[in-house]
């Protein structure tokens, strides 16, 4: 049986261009006939089986990039439908797919599947696999794929595992594993390039390792590359570890790196729009509409980022100026994230109830945000309303450090940062009626229809309602509208425990003004995105 990608069969022509005179048989007769087409012409039925199932493959990566899984399975099924055989390419995308959907049990039953049809996994298969443990936060089992790819010399990892792994290792904060990966490079034959930097560069920083964000620094310089990201994360530990003028010199490589990052987007979207227009003037397809959609999309994305980094130097500077203006200070104030109060990693505490009284510096009425991001709305409600202690709460390490490094540089310390899974924190480190409000903005939408991965469930709100105190509510803000549907849904299965702030209407298109704005919210303001959904309930006794 030929394969994809077998030059013999590389140029030929598309399937529905060979189905001539279709519409001249029906039922047994079309089957008997097209039965007989397969033994008289054998290599023409080949090369039409091979291009349907080309097509077929080409359809799931689309629709697996765009996390449209439902149609990706159904894609898949139509191989087996039509009686052809999937390739490592067929099973390699629809794995992804499903990686990328979250829905890792999926990816490895077709994985398990692949096996059984002794097809064996590629380095591309196996770093999708590794993307999903690393999505779970499993560690342990990616890195156990990665060690039995070291040793496959039919899958060795490339660049794009190395870099899966320590993107990770920057999301969780796992430094450990992240120095063991970085040995590996040299042993695999693969070199670093400036998101490997990046991703060492900034978790090394984010833990205020000098040594070792400098060490990675210096590489990343010798290797040729610059990067902003990078530059003003060091820019960050050095003004947190009080070394002003090594913080300014960063700010100004990071700004320096932030021109010639602007100019190779603008070099690279120019010929991007070159490619496009001479495929319009041959007489091509024009480009899918999601694609060109998708492609706008990661222009604004890299927009805004370096946006982003421009506003974090001057967050730097600011706080510089300020503590150069205080005279009272005579030393300038170094800090240390490991036993800071304002810090909490969930999985180093023990599984009860927290005094959260007793941590914060004054004993205050309780207020949380769920999904904080970067920690921007937050911190400013923080500084609006400091007779209020404020528990933000983050998955992701990255976004936890973030919002720490904010609360230092505005000296707001009625803010604790925990790190953790929300309804795994709600149920194991809060009491009964030990929250006053919970807020919820721009929490991320399940990526398809049929997941069980969303944070507004019954289980969630279930236990909202139990750590509530009889005066609280819950207030959610999305831009997503079925999402907010979704949202609405599961409060109807529980009208009994809250009850809609706006009466009979379940939500309202209008945020307050003096709400609050985020990261979130500007990127869909500059898309041209501007329906927000606002929701609030209040608990009932």
């Amino acid at each position: 049986m030929k394969r994809f990608g077998d030059k013999k069969f590389n140029n030929s022509n598309n399937y529905n261009n060979k189905k001539q005179d279709s519409n001249k048989f029906s039922g047994n007769k079309r089957k008997r006939d097209f039965s007989n087409n397969q033994h008289e012409h054998p290599q023409k039925f080949q090369k039409n089986s091979f291009n349907e199932l080309k097509q077929i493959n080409k359809q799931i990566a689309f629709l697996g990039k765009h996390k449209r899984l439902g149609e990706a399975l159904d894609e898949f099924a139509k191989v087996e439908a039509s009686r052809l055989h999937p390739t490592i390419v067929t099973f390699t995308s629809i794995i992804n797919a499903c990686v990328r959907c979250g829905e890792m049990d999926k990816a490895f039953k077709f994985f398990e599947q692949m096996k059984e049809q002794q097809i064996e996994p590629n380095e591309i298969t196996l770093t999708a696999i590794i993307k999903g443990y690393c999505d779970d936060d499993d560690m342990e089992k990616a890195m156990e794929i990665f060690e039995a790819m070291k040793k496959n010399p039919k899958a060795k990892p490339n660049l794009r595992t190395f870099n899966t792994l320590l993107r990770s290792c920057l999301r969780s904060g796992n430094l450990t594993i992240a120095d063991t990966i970085v040995e590996q490079f040299k042993a695999c034959n693969v070199k670093p390039d400036v998101y490997s930097f990046q991703y060492l560069i900034k978790m090394f920083a984010q833990s205020l390792d000098l040594e070792k964000m400098n060490k990675y620094t210096k590489m990343m310089e010798e290797a040729s590359f610059q990067n902003s990201i990078a530059y003003a994360s060091c820019a960050h530990a050095y003004a947190l570890k009080a070394k002003i003028k090594s913080a300014q010199k960063c700010i100004a490589k990071a700004r320096s790196a932030l021109e010639k990052e602007e100019e190779a987007q603008t070099q690279q979207q120019n010929n991007y729009n070159k490619k496009r227009n001479a495929k319009q003037k041959d007489g091509e397809e024009q480009q899918d509409g999601e694609e060109a959609q998708h492609s706008s999309s990661i222009s604004l994305f890299l927009r805004l980022r370096r946006e982003e980094v421009a506003k974090e130097c001057e967050a730097v500077e600011k706080y510089i100026e300020k503590i150069e203006e205080d005279a009272s200070i005579t030393e300038y104030p170094s800090f240390e994230l490991k036993n800071d109060y304002q810090f909490i990693d969930s999985s180093d505490l023990e599984k009860k109830p927290l005094s959260w009284d007793t941590l914060f510096p004054k004993k205050q009425q309780i207020k949380m945000e769920v999904c904080s991001g970067g920690g921007e709305w937050v911190t400013s409600k923080a500084q609006e309303f400091p007779h209020v202690n404020w528990i933000a709460v983050e998955m992701r390490h990255t976004r936890c450090i973030d919002i720490w490094n904010k609360c230092k540089y505005h000296n707001i310390k009625n803010v604790i940062v925990l790190k953790g899974e929300a309804l795994h924190l709600l149920k194991t480190f809060f009491t009964s009626q030990s929250v006053t409000e919970i807020f919820v903005n721009y929490p991320d939408p399940p990526v398809w229809e049929q997941s069980k991965r969303k944070l507004i469930s019954r289980a969630f709100l279930t236990q909202v309602h139990q750590v509530m105190d009889d005066e609280g509510s819950i207030t959610l803000v999305t831009d997503f509208e079925r999402y907010a549907n979704s949202m609405v849904v599961e409060f109807k299965q529980l009208t009994t425990a809250f009850e809609s702030a706006f009466g009979k209407d379940w939500m309202s298109k209008n945020v307050p003004k003096g709400y609050g704005s985020s990261y979130f919210d500007r990127f869909w303001q500059n898309g041209r995105k501007t329906d927000r959904f606002f929701l609030k309930y209040l608990k009932k006794t």
